[in-house]
């Protein structure tokens, strides 16, 4: 079974900027990717994004109609560690490389830390970084904000 989502939400920083978005995700394990070819061609992950190889991980290929960079369908890879309740997505886009780790601490409550990285050569480990940030996201109920 392949997991998916539908997610919307609204955001003010801290300097007043107003985001909103919404899109439509569906998670695909690598055991269901039947193509050898489509796993060779799986990037190089930055150190941010690697994780100690388990029995329990669960990793593929995460499919969005909207990227949050850049406008459009996007193809990223993922990783979810069910002992930590760990959510990591790598998305390669045209500019850059980010790396989104969300950390389920209740169902209402994810911590999430992203790193983005301008997009090296192929073949090349991401290391220059453009932007680090973090918070903590609480689900709202129906209606508020």
């Amino acid at each position: 079974m392949c997991p998916g989502f539908a997610i919307a939400f609204n955001t003010i920083s801290e300097t007043g900027e107003q985001v909103s978005m919404s899109l439509k995700a569906l998670f695909i394990p690598d055991a269901y990717v039947h193509s050898n070819e489509l796993l060779a061609e799986v990037p190089v992950l930055p150190v941010a994004a690697e994780v100690p190889t388990s029995e329990e991980l669960v990793q593929g290929f995460y499919l969005r109609d909207e990227g949050y960079s850049e406008t459009g369908a996007v193809a990223s890879r993922f990783t979810y560690l069910p002992t930590r309740q760990t959510l990591e997505m790598t998305t390669y886009y045209r500019r850059s490389v980010a790396v989104d780790q969300m950390r389920m601490v209740s169902p209402d409550l994810r911590m999430r830390t992203i790193i983005t990285y301008q997009r090296p050569e192929p073949g090349v480990v991401p290391t220059v970084i453009d932007l680090v940030g973090f918070g903590v996201e609480q689900r709202q109920p129906l209606g508020v904000g």
